[in-house]
C-alpha cells in the first residue's frame, strides 16, 4: 500500500469531518484496501455535500468526464451495418486483448468485437486474474440485418395465397427472381434429388396471373391483377387455357442480398399449391435457409479473422 493511500479508519474519520463541514466543501482522497488479497489500482472518491446535509461519495472520474478535454476511458457499443464496416472499426480499435465472439443461432446470428476484453491469466496464480480482468465495456456488433427483399420473402415463407394475393405478391417481387438453369453441379445435383423442375420469372408470372389449372373434376381458377375477376370451372386432368397439358413447376430460384453489406446469394424455393372446395391455394417453402445462413456466417467469421487476426469464439460475451 503507498504512503498516500488512505485505510479504511481513515476513510470514516474524515468523512465525519466532511458531514460536519461546510455546504461548499468538497474532499477528494484516495482509496485502498488494507487486505492484500483484495488489492486493486487505488481508488479515487470525492465526497460531495448534499443540499440538506449529509454527504455522496462519487469517483470523481465520473464527476469530471464532462469536463475533460476527452473521456477518461473508451465505453459503449457501435452497431455497423455491414460486416466490411465490422472490420475496419474492428481493426481500427483493437489492442492485444480484444476478442471477437459469433452467435451461430441461424435465425439471430449475431458478430460481438469486445475491444476492452480480459488479458491472459496465469493458470498458477489466481491473484493474476483480478489484475488482467477488464470491464468489456467497448464494443462493437454487427447483427445481420436483414435487408427488405429478404424479409419479404422470408415473412411470407410456407404461408398460403389465395390465387389473386399470389399474383400480387410474384409481381411484387419478380426482380428477385432468379434465373431456373442450374449455376453450378451443386444445383444441378439438387433438383436431380428432389426430382424438381424449376421456373423461371415469365413462367412465374404466367401462373400468378391464373394460366388455368384444372385438377381432377375441371378445376378453372384464372385471376387477373387488373379486373380482380375468377374464374372457375373443373376438369380431369391438369391443362392449360388452351386444353393442352400443363406441367406445373416444382421450384424456382430467387436471388438476393440477405443481410446488409453481405454477398447475393440463390435460393432455392420449392412451390406447392392445392385445391380447397374449388379454389387454389398457392404457397413455397425456402429450401434449407439454415444451410444458407449458415454459409454466410462461415464466411463473415473468416472476412473478420482475415482483417483483424483477432481470436473469434462461438457464443457470446459477458454480458
Amino acid at each position: 500500500m503507498s504512503d498516500h493511500a488512505l485505510t479504511e479508519p481513515a476513510i470514516a474519520a474524515i468523512a465525519r469531518l466532511v458531514e460536519a463541514a461546510s455546504d461548499n466543501l468538497a474532499l477528494e482522497f484516495h482509496f485502498a484496501p488494507d487486505n492484500d488479497a483484495y488489492q486493486h489500482d487505488a481508488i479515487n472518491l470525492i465526497a460531495v455535500p448534499k443540499m440538506g446535509g449529509g454527504y455522496e461519495w462519487t469517483v470523481p472520474e465520473k464527476l469530471l468526464d464532462q469536463f475533460r478535454a476527452r473521456p477518461f476511458e473508451t465505453t459503449g457499443t457501435a452497431p455497423v451495418t455491414s460486416i466490411d464496416s465490422f472490420c475496419a472499426l474492428v481493426d481500427r480499435h483493437k489492442v492485444p486483448n480484444s476478442a471477437v465472439f459469433v452467435d451461430t443461432n441461424w435465425l439471430a446470428p449475431k458478430l460481438t468485437a469486445v475491444i476492452d476484453y480480459h488479458a491472459d491469466a496465469l493458470l498458477d496464480d489466481p491473484a493474476s486474474r483480478r489484475k488482467t480482468a477488464r470491464f468489456g465495456k467497448h464494443r462493437i456488433v454487427y447483427a445481420f440485418p436483414i435487408t427488405p427483399a429478404f424479409a419479404a420473402w422470408s415473412k411470407a415463407d410456407g404461408k398460403e395465397f389465395a390465387q389473386a394475393e399470389f399474383a400480387a405478391f410474384i409481381e411484387d417481387r419478380i426482380v428477385d427472381i432468379a434465373d431456373a438453369k442450374p449455376v453450378d453441379e451443386g444445383e444441378f445435383e439438387l433438383l436431380g434429388k428432389l426430382g424438381a423442375n424449376a421456373a423461371d420469372a415469365t413462367k412465374m408470372l404466367e401462373l400468378s396471373r391464373g394460366l388455368e389449372i384444372r385438377e381432377n373434376v375441371k378445376v378453372k381458377n384464372a385471376s387477373r391483377i387488373s379486373s380482380g375477376e375468377v374464374e372457375m370451372t373443373f376438369e380431369t386432368s391438369h391443362v392449360d387455357a388452351k386444353g393442352e397439358k400443363l406441367i406445373v413447376p416444382q421450384a424456382f430460384f430467387i436471388g438476393l442480398v440477405l443481410f446488409s453489406g453481405s454477398e447475393p446469394q440463390r435460393l432455392l424455393v420449392r412451390l406447392y399449391y392445392r385445391r380447397d372446395n374449388g379454389v387454389i391455394l398457392w404457397r413455397y417453402r425456402l429450401y434449407r435457409l439454415d444451410m444458407i445462413v449458415d454459409k454466410i456466417i462461415a464466411e463473415a467469421r473468416d472476412k473478420v479473422f482475415e482483417a483483424t487476426e483477432l481470436p473469434i469464439y462461438d457464443g457470446a460475451p459477458e454480458a
